[in-house]
């Protein structure tokens, strides 16, 4: 009886807490915990990805071509293409914020990682 009551205690404890129904709130809890540790490898190469976009911005447009052209090089030399992807997407970021005006947002980056 007393575990019952515990539990029923927690249940009214979430429910006061704003939740309309505390099996959404849990579901929700096991899904990001889910999403999080998927993600996790992914958020990893985003971070390397942003701080090789930082060093591509200061770059003049001919430096930016010499780093595509060093890219298409090292990936017809068999190079795995995973070693090239981080400077590769960050070289499409800079490049899109100079000629389209737009900017891939993060959760895009990583949709097209997967």
């Amino acid at each position: 009886m007393l575990a019952h009551l515990n539990t029923k205690l927690k249940i009214n404890q979430l429910c006061e807490m704003n939740f309309q129904n505390p099996l959404i709130y849990l579901n929700q809890k096991i899904n990001k915990s889910v999403t999080d540790y998927v993600l996790a490898p992914y958020r990893e190469r985003l971070i390397a990805i942003n701080q090789f976009e930082a060093r591509f911005q200061n770059m003049s447009d001919d430096e930016l071509k010499k780093i595509a052209e060093s890219l298409k090089k090292k990936a017809i030399a068999q190079t795995p293409l995973d070693e090239l992807l981080e400077k590769a997407f960050a070289l499409v970021k800079v490049v899109c914020k100079r000629q389209l005006n737009m900017q891939p947002f993060d959760v895009q980056v990583i949709a097209a990682m997967i």
